[in-house]
């Protein structure tokens, strides 16, 4: 039986190098072999808490690129090893125009932001016949906040809402980020670190309070800085898990809620809370068949859509690129950027 090498957590808090049993792709799967991958605070949940993990060892890394794939959920599935076998429908062709490097930012942030928008269990918000949409959407001015855009599905979430034809959109992030998610197509945007935020927000929006939330980071200081915003009418998306931390990755002391818990119930008990599970997207027929076999490849031979900024790691052994990338995200060192690692350069 042939095998590849594989960075994966052998118990709750090791990460090793392992030599791994090689599948044989059937009908409807794809064997890639994988010269990056992308890594993203799940990946340390997984490492540091045993998050979603049934067995060991686990593999990590949720996107890669020979192709440009989204990589869940079991340990042949995942993206940090040599070979990984994917779903066909989670695999998105690449056009000569962008890099490999490049392709394993956006699968798996770009999806969670097709989810959320489009998602029939999510905000379920017309599909465009094309992109751009060729016509404005019901309601194309309705007020949309995304609360964490600096982060990479932020990123896709302002992108997809301008490309669906959206044009009322509020951001938060880091100061420093303002600028580019302008580019992106954020109309408004906030330091999430101003105590003025929420005031700031009403002001712009003339004292009217966010039809549409979409939090990334799903953390309840943040949730209860952003409250002043949400009404009666509020359809909030939140990106699971919910975090009593205040941010994306939080000291093991701070729970990690797979559910809504009760505080966030209450705290919001006037608007629609609708918690985002990007990892089910297999579940939604529409989903499944359209967003990366269809129009993934169509954004980017058109050119009209970004990856996101990467950090790049290729320097020194492949098991000390992943325990650098993975410190970064446990100290929440990265900002507006995607790590990614070769797994191939020597």
């Amino acid at each position: 039986m042939s095998t590849h090498f594989a960075v994966a957590t052998t118990a709750k808090g090791i990460l090793e190098q392992v030599q791994l049993p090689t599948p044989q792709p059937g009908p409807g799967n794809v064997l890639i072999k994988v010269h990056y991958a992308a890594l993203i605070p799940p990946d340390t949940y997984q490492l540091d808490r045993g998050y979603m993990v049934s067995d060991y060892p686990n593999v990590l890394g949720f996107a890669s690129a020979g192709v440009s794939s989204f990589n869940y959920p079991a340990r042949e599935n995942k993206a940090l090893q040599e070979y990984t076998l994917v779903p066909r429908y989670l695999v998105a062709k690449l056009p000569n125009t962008i890099s490999l490097h490049e392709a394993a930012s956006m699968p798996d942030n770009y999806a969670t932001a097709m989810v959320t928008i489009f998602g029939t269990a999510n905000l379920a918000l017309p599909l465009p016949e094309s992109f751009p949409a060729s016509t404005p959407p019901p309601n194309a001015d309705v007020s949309i906040l995304v609360y964490g855009a600096g982060a990479s599905s932020g990123q896709y979430m302002i992108q997809i809402f301008k490309l669906a034809g959206y044009t009322n959109i509020f951001v938060t992030a880091s100061s420093h980020n303002h600028a580019y998610l302008k580019e992106l197509g954020a109309k408004h945007c906030f330091d999430y670190k101003s105590p003025d935020c929420a005031k700031d927000i009403l002001r712009a929006s003339g004292g009217a309070k966010m039809s549409i939330i979409v939090d990334t980071i799903a953390a309840k200081p943040s949730m209860e800085a952003y409250k002043p915003v949400v009404g009666e009418e509020t359809r909030l998306a939140l990106l699971m898990p919910v975090k009593e931390g205040a941010k994306v990755t939080n000291d093991l002391s701070s729970e990690y809620f797979m559910t809504v818990p009760p505080w966030v119930e209450s705290l919001f008990s006037e608007a629609k809370i609708i918690p985002v599970y990007t990892f089910r997207l297999h579940e939604d027929p529409i989903a499944r068949e359209n967003f990366l076999q269809k129009i993934l490849p169509q954004l980017l031979e058109k050119r009209i859509i970004r990856p996101n900024p990467i950090r790049l790691f290729k320097e020194g052994l492949l098991l000390d690129r992943a325990k650098t990338g993975l410190d970064l995200l446990r100290n929440n060192k990265v900002s507006g950027e995607k790590v990614v690692i070769d797994l191939i350069t020597n």
